[in-house]
């Protein structure tokens, strides 16, 4: 294939990279000439005998079409408008070839009930934000008559309806209150901090804060206060250990890259977002929601403000670096818009949740591909000054993460972290791995397959802000 870091892909112009000995050459069929590695293969022009050796092919640039093969429909002919961006040719089944921009979101502890779940429908969402101001005492009845118009005029299903109406006066209320007044993030930092904070306050109170009302009913996020630990001690640490027995995860696709011959910084977001025939102006996006269970830990600085890590190392020196100017740094277009994946305390939760996922894959019954990672940091934008927590869990269709295997684990935690950083200190690949710094360059400092990168299903991050250094010098 060709592709561009624009996004386009088309199939390689075959007859158009030849160097033809006669002008306007079209011939009906190419030779193919020799196998094995690319540079012992010759694509021949069987009229004029212009060739073209496909190793020199592959290491060039070419025109790119402008193709966006995933946006035409099956019955069309291809449209090729043309783009100023120069393709390279790259394998079909190479990974760069399509990079998806996944965004994953826990549910929102304060509204996790199948009520508000149902409040939040669109149309109904709608005419809450709409009407806010004119309910009356009776909220229940009010918000029935106007969504009854709705199911007349089919735009709402009945059943909606009905089960809205199953529920007293005062639960609606309270579900219409905690809906109106939902602080929206506008930023994925932004989002991933308001989860930070639900579940700090998740593991100092529990959650839900009272059992559900209704038979049959179960919260999509749960947390027994009584089956969280602290302190659980590593060097001169004390971690917050917090069996998250329910968690809801929804995840999207927004979009994809394209990185042919490594361009990474002109690789540029292509959007997946689009529109139903049967509903204009209604933007939809690829997504999945899923159930299972996780374990988040921190380091309760609440009760402890010096319990952190050390971030004053020459490993972390660096990282402060290209958080302080981010924009020095060319990874910084793929690592993410937001800065504070170069924060030290990031890298350091980030390595350590790598190399705790390793680690339970032994015990949980769980591979480590099923494991997945979620990273908080809060940060003082003035003085740097964070908090910070990571959460693994499980979340997958049918079975794989609703068997218990990782809240199992919580009890006899101590052993899990052992096992994670006895031997964080040393590589099979050092001294080459342990040699490397993080730099303008790179997108990790001492990293590598045998120490800290996991599977791509389970990483947030394409395993890159990693640094085994860094980690080893905040446990000091």
């Amino acid at each position: 294939m060709r592709a561009c870091p624009a996004g386009h892909l088309d199939d390689v112009d075959w007859k158009g990279i030849i160097n033809h000995s006669q002008q306007n050459c079209s011939p009906p069929y190419l030779l193919w000439r020799g196998s094995g590695a690319l540079k012992n293969i010759t694509v021949e022009c069987p009229v004029c005998r212009g060739n073209i050796n496909l190793g020199e092919a592959y290491s060039r640039s070419w025109s790119c079409s402008g193709r966006f093969p995933e946006r035409e429909a099956t019955d069309t002919r291809p449209f090729r408008p043309g783009c100023q961006e120069e393709s390279r040719i790259i394998q079909r089944g190479a990974a760069n070839l399509r990079i998806p921009e996944i965004a994953t979101v826990l549910v929102i502890p304060q509204c996790d009930s199948n009520l508000h779940r149902l409040l939040q429908i669109k149309v109904i969402y709608h005419v809450l934000l709409s009407r806010e101001d004119t309910f009356g005492e009776n909220i229940k009845n009010e918000l029935l008559k106007i969504l009854e118009k709705f199911v007349q005029r089919k735009e709402l299903e009945k059943e909606t309806l009905n089960a809205i109406a199953s529920y007293d006066e005062e639960e609606i209320r309270k579900a219409v209150s905690h809906i109106v007044n939902l602080n929206i993030p506008r930023t994925a930092y932004d989002m991933r901090r308001d989860e930070f904070r639900a579940l700090l306050h998740a593991a100092e109170n529990g959650h839900p804060p009272e059992p559900p009302r209704r038979p049959g009913e179960v919260p999509n996020f749960e947390v027994q206060q009584r089956q969280v630990r602290f302190p659980v001690p590593w060097g001169r640490l004390q971690f917050r250990v917090t069996p998250i027995s329910r968690l809801r995860v929804v995840m999207v696709q927004h979009a994809y890259r394209r990185i042919p011959a490594g361009q990474i910084v002109a690789a540029t977001p292509v959007s997946t977002v689009f529109e139903l025939p049967a509903a204009p102006g209604q933007k939809w996006h690829i997504g999945s929601e899923l159930s299972g269970e996780g374990v988040f830990l921190d380091l309760n600085l609440t009760v402890n403000p010096q319990n952190t890590p050390n971030l004053g190392g020459r490993a972390a020196q660096s990282w402060w670096s290209a958080w302080n100017k981010p924009d020095d740094y060319p990874v910084r277009g793929l690592i993410s818009v937001d800065r504070h994946q170069f924060h030290p305390l990031f890298v350091w939760w980030h390595t350590l949740a790598h190399r705790i996922i390793n680690a339970l894959s032994l015990d949980s019954g769980y591979s480590s591909a099923a494991i997945r990672e979620r990273i908080f940091l809060d940060v003082d934008e003035r003085t740097g000054h964070a908090s910070g927590g990571l959460l693994l869990y499980t979340a997958q269709p049918g079975g794989d993460g609703t068997l218990g295997g990782l809240i199992a684990l919580v009890p006899e935690f101590e052993r899990v972290l052992e096992r994670a950083l006895h031997t964080l200190d040393t590589c099979s690949n050092d001294p080459l791995c342990g040699e490397e710094e993080f730099g303008r360059d790179r997108y990790n400092g001492a990293a590598c397959y045998a120490c800290a990168l996991v599977s791509e299903t389970s990483c947030e991050h394409r395993n890159m802000s990693l640094d085994r250094k860094l980690l080893l010098e905040g446990l000091a």
